[in-house]
């Protein structure tokens, strides 16, 4: 007898060596009532991913089906696209090749789905793994204050942990691949589900276990990577340059912009009078801890350190800074799609 499938699980992976037979472990472990398969899209991998997950195919215990797909480098955008269109079931879900789940995952993740036709995406939540690193316990705690702000229903949901109707992935067009690496993509699906009039709800019961950058340099990087292409986001969704999405808020929105008075007063205050620098940065420092101030107090009520404070004070100084910088270059480049639209509206 065949039993038919309830949910397909896809895992886009590019270089996931040091993380991905954790990840099919617990995948294959889940406590839920219905089955499942599970596939695997590797995006042209030049580690061991592939052979990696072929050995963990070929040895494991378990009722569960999965899948390798083998592909060429083309981004998570196109992986994930790729694993939508070989699903067998009509709900599929997304994680992360460096995610670890929890063991009722799975179940709570489809539990709004199953109940309810009307909602069309369901995003979960996450807790840090990496808890030794300074830099990966400031990411977790930005990202569980974020979640404390949420209700339902939401507008954007992180793939890292996501369920979808597939009929509504394919409804608009699944995910786009311009968006070429892990930035970006997962808003503008979740847009342009939102304005087809599906709705996405936020299930905190659903967790996984997540590294986060483990050194300030890394996270800052990938900080202005993604306010780069954040940039071409809004240059295709413009309206959310005036209406943020839950996670994004007008207090982050703000932030790189108070760097902007000080980018152009700079150099003439140099030449008139170099001491009025100083004040103008202390300003802007102070407008970005302004705007930060609910964080900061929530850090400080969970780590209850006077140094951590510090630490994440700075971060938040320094990321405000790169977001600036990296929406300047995404500017350069995506501004004139973002000019486009906005003259035809």
């Amino acid at each position: 007898m065949i039993i038919p499938l309830a949910v397909s699980v896809i895992i886009p992976t590019y270089n996931a060596g040091n993380s991905i037979i954790q990840n099919l472990s617990a995948l294959v472990e889940q406590k839920c009532a219905f089955a499942y398969e599970i596939i695997v899209v590797d995006d042209g991998s030049t580690d061991r991913t592939r052979d990696l997950v072929e050995e963990f195919i070929e040895n494991a215990d378990s009722s569960v089906g999965v899948r390798l797909i083998k592909a060429s480098h083309g981004g998570p955008a196109a992986a994930r696209n790729i694993g939508v269109k070989e699903a067998q079931s009509d709900t599929v879900l997304f994680i992360d090749a460096d995610c670890i789940v929890q063991e009722e995952w799975l179940s709570s993740m489809v539990e709004y789905l199953f109940a309810d036709p009307s909602i069309a995406g369901v995003g979960g939540t996450y807790t840090t793994l990496n808890t030794e690193s300074p830099t990966a316990r400031f990411v977790g705690h930005d990202i569980a204050y974020r979640h404390t702000r949420l209700n339902k229903p939401i507008d954007h949901i992180g793939t890292y942990s996501a369920a979808f109707r597939k009929k509504a992935l394919l409804d608009v067009g699944l995910f786009d691949e311009t968006f070429a690496q892990a930035d970006s993509e997962d808003n503008d699906i979740s847009y342009r589900l939102v304005e087809r009039g599906y709705r996405l709800v936020f299930q905190p019961k659903a967790v996984v276990s997540h590294p986060h950058p483990s050194r300030a340099r890394l996270f800052l990087m990938k900080q202005f990577r993604r306010a780069y292409w954040r940039t071409a986001l809004y240059a295709k969704h413009p309206q959310k340059l005036k209406e943020p999405d839950w996670y994004t808020s007008w207090h982050t929105q703000l932030q790189p912009f108070v760097w902007l008075f000080p980018a152009v007063l700079i150099l003439p205050l140099l030449w008139l009078n170099a001491l009025l620098v100083p004040p103008l940065l202390v300003l802007a420092v102070v407008s970005v801890l302004s705007l930060n101030a609910g964080l900061l107090n929530w850090i400080y009520s969970k780590e209850k350190s006077l140094k951590f404070l510090v630490f994440s004070s700075a971060l938040c100084v320094l990321r405000s800074l790169v977001w600036a910088l990296g929406g300047l270059l995404g500017m350069l480049r995506f501004g004139g799609r973002l000019k486009s639209r906005q003259s035809v509206q």
